[in-house]
């Protein structure tokens, strides 16, 4: 295939590179024309705007563009005006069937309870950022028959390792119980993303999360003892706040459907993830 990857980033240079290895032809779209994985040809542009680069045919895309901050604005260049530039700037109508995979995120779901989430779970994002990001996948699908959405959970993996870091120091404090984390090795986020741009007849939209959903304590208490440090809830505590725009959600997202569409996973669990970075 002749494919395009927006936002070779984290997730993305690892698509690219994985393409290119696998022997595709690929383009990797971002504002520094610069240090791709796997060398892929490069196109400069900032999908903020609307693309003036020379236009080309691909085969299929791979969007996964971060915003480059917090703000609502930064997440409506994003996920709202950078797919529809791509869209501009390729020429594909509403009606063409090639492939448009969106890397996305489960923020869209604003479940407190802890209850399972999935595909057919009605979004209902609590936060800006959330809602910009729905608005995103659907602007795109209303434009693209062919899109397929990802919606990924946390994404760690090499050189994201502040938890393992703060539960080695003893800084990590202990959650309260019930709190569940849904999170995705970065390697399987990017298997996750070209799968979904190869297998036939995919859904319009994936969950990506791995296949254990698990309290926050059982993981820093699993890393604790791995670790050799001190169990961050051996005298109880509640969780200091780190991330006050995602506090209130508390949900189990199931990768069922995932799975059922024939994708593998390289780290299956949390346990599986994080014990491939403590051996590096």
């Amino acid at each position: 295939m002749r494919v395009l990857v927006v936002g070779p980033g984290y997730v993305g240079g690892v698509v690219a590179a994985r393409l290119v290895d696998a022997g595709h032809e690929v383009r990797a779209l971002r504002r520094s024309a610069s240090g791709v994985p796997g060398d892929p040809t490069p196109i400069r542009a900032d999908v903020a705007d609307p693309i003036a680069a020379p236009r080309e045919s691909f085969d299929g895309v791979v969007y996964a563009v971060s915003p480059v901050g917090r703000t609502e604005d930064a997440y409506r260049a994003a996920y709202v005006d950078g797919p529809g530039h791509v869209l501009d700037w390729l020429g594909w109508s509403g009606d063409d069937e090639s492939r448009f995979v969106l890397v996305s995120s489960t923020g869209v779901y604003g479940q407190n309870d802890g209850s399972r989430v999935d595909e057919d779970t009605d979004p209902s994002p609590t936060t800006a950022t959330g809602r910009v990001i729905l608005e995103g996948e659907r602007a795109l699908r209303s434009r693209h028959t062919g899109t397929v959405v990802l919606r990924l959970g946390g994404i760690y993996g090499p050189g994201r390792t502040r938890t393992i870091e703060r539960v080695r120091t003893g800084e990590m404090p202990c959650p309260p119980a019930g709190i569940f984390g849904n999170r995705i090795h970065r390697d399987d986020a990017a298997a996750a993303a070209i799968h979904l741009l190869e297998v036939p007849d995919p859904a319009d939209t994936y969950v990506g999360v791995d296949r254990e959903p698990a309290e926050l304590r059982d993981v820093y208490r699993w890393l604790a003892r791995r670790l050799d440090a001190p169990d961050p809830c051996a005298t109880g505590g509640d969780e200091v706040d780190d991330a006050p725009e995602r506090r209130g959600t508390n949900k189990r997202c199931d990768c069922t459907r995932l799975v059922e569409s024939g994708y593998r996973f390289l780290y299956s669990t949390f346990r599986d993830g994080y014990e491939s970075l403590l051996n590096d």
